[in-house]
């Protein structure tokens, strides 16, 4: 009896099994629904009449009854309306809800078609995109200016970068008139174009440009707005590239205001024949300010040593800021700097009290070497020479170039030492008529070595012209001494 209802229930339990198999295969599980795509009533339709800017931030949403949304497929395709022809971008994918999408507007008139579909967790996409329709414009192109260099200008440079000479410095901006200028990108000669950047400032270096470095070069120079267009015009320099040979030895700048003769007042030939006397054996021209403005680089290039002397109270022409560019050319490819003159230091700052502060970034401490100075305005005349140290002479004034009631030269200038810059030397020591002790035993004039962290420089805080000759003979030559310039042989 057992066994009968053993095998019963099992009899039972293999048509129940079977029974639900074929139920099974008969009532399959639900199918997967495809997700749902909407678009934001942003940007809203519009008609040919009103076309929007090509940049456009359009936002989407999705559902899926059945799962959830991973993400979204988009595309556009441009209709340009006047050449006839059309553009499809590819599907892009994105789990994002919305982005910021530039619409090709190469026409004057363009339709655009925005199509999105979401994308559900198992793997199927909206079979009916949410679309949209619009009109985009055509967008100006953006324009591009180079700052610096200007054209025609003409830079000293070398074969390779150094501490000093880093290269030719390219300044650049854009304008775009209907967006914004988004980077650019520049080119020197037949180089390729750099990289896209949002920089405005760079150093070319000798690899930008074609060899050989010295002759004529083109820069160019190209915007690119946000809307990816670019500037079809680049802005255009040509320059031009001299390295100095320094096969010559020194070039006296003559900057002195011409005088109608007397005390104070030299003629133009007094003063060539006194600076022709001191350079007597020497390699050197000389060259007037008055009336030639600046030499060529050309020249200058060829000269180790540069003399400029300001020896007049008015008309100093060095503080133009052209002029300072022309001598921090110069000296960053090596050239040497004597500097001397009357008040030269207060026409870089006039109106400006002393004692005067310089500090790095200005032409007078980083190549002047001068961090501090004062200027002794006793209208008497309080400076009556120097005292020469580290090896340089004494030297006295000559009062007979002055008016009878002088003691000795007014406005010249004490260098405070305690916060010059390294290497830099005192080489006079200033002489005070009155013993002034504010200026009397202090530095009036520096030496400062070619270093890496400086030039081959002397800062005269007087007029050279005013001194004896005898005694300017003698500091002319320690000075050129220690630029390593000899005499001529005879």
């Amino acid at each position: 009896m057992t066994n009968i209802r053993c095998i019963l229930l099992f009899l039972c339990t293999c048509v129940l099994l079977i029974f639900l198999s074929v139920r099974c295969e008969k009532h399959p599980p639900n199918p997967n629904l495809p997700p749902n795509t909407s678009l934001a009533n942003i940007p809203p339709p519009n008609d040919s009449t009103n076309p929007y800017f090509p940049l456009l931030a359009l936002s989407w949403d999705g559902e899926d009854k059945d799962g959830f949304i991973i993400g979204f497929y988009y595309r556009y395709t441009t209709f340009h309306i006047f050449k006839g022809d059309s553009f499809v971008q590819e599907w892009q994918f994105t789990e994002a809800h919305q982005d910021t999408i530039n619409f090709d507007s190469s026409d004057t008139l363009n339709l655009q078609k925005f199509e999105v579909k979401a994308v559900d967790n198992d793997g199927d996409e909206d079979p009916t995109p949410a679309v949209r329709f619009f009109y985009t414009k055509m967008v100006e192109a953006p324009e591009t200016e180079i700052v610096v260099p200007m054209p025609n200008d003409t830079f000293f440079a070398l074969e390779r970068t150094t501490d000093w000479w880093e290269g030719i410095k390219l300044r650049f901006s854009g304008s775009d008139p209907d967006g914004e200028v988004m980077d650019y990108a520049w080119k020197v000669d037949t180089k390729e174009w750099s990289a896209w950047t949002s920089n405005t400032s760079i150093m070319l270096t000798p690899d930008d440009f074609d060899s050989p470095i010295e002759g004529k070069h083109t820069i160019m120079v190209k915007a690119r707005d946000n809307t990816w267009i670019e500037d079809p015009t680049p802005a255009t320099v040509a320059i031009y590239l001299i390295i100095p040979s320094f096969n010559r030895g020194i070039l006296v700048l003559d900057d002195t205001r011409d005088g109608r003769g007397g005390p104070e007042n030299p003629t133009d030939a007094a003063v060539d024949s006194f600076y022709q006397s001191i350079l007597a054996g020497y390699d050197f021209i000389s060259w007037d300010y008055a009336d030639s403005s600046l030499p060529p680089k050309a020249l200058l290039g060829q000269y180790r040593i540069l003399i400029w002397h300001e020896d007049a109270t008015t008309e100093h022409h060095l503080p133009d800021s052209s002029n300072i560019e022309y001598v921090k050319d110069y000296l960053n490819v090596g050239g040497k700097l004597c500097l001397s003159g009357w008040r030269t230091l207060f026409h870089f700052r006039e109106q400006m009290p002393f004692p005067m502060a310089y500090y790095p970034g200005d032409f007078i401490h980083d190549y002047l070497h001068v961090a501090e100075a004062n200027e002794n305005s006793d209208p008497m005349g309080d400076f009556i020479g120097a005292h020469g140290i580290n090896g340089f002479p004494d030297v006295e004034v000559d009062l007979t170039k002055l008016y009878s009631f002088r003691t000795g030269i007014y406005n010249s200038y004490v260098v405070n030492m305690e916060s010059a810059a390294p290497f830099t030397d005192p080489i006079l020591l200033f002489r005070s008529a009155s013993s002034n002790p504010d200026y009397e035993g202090y530095p009036c004039a520096v030496y400062h070595p070619a270093t890496p962290t400086g030039h081959d420089v002397v800062f005269l805080g007087f007029p050279l012209y005013y001194l004896k000759q005898a005694d300017a003979d003698t500091l002319i030559k320690e000075i050129l001494n220690r630029f390593g310039e000899q005499k001529k042989r005879q």
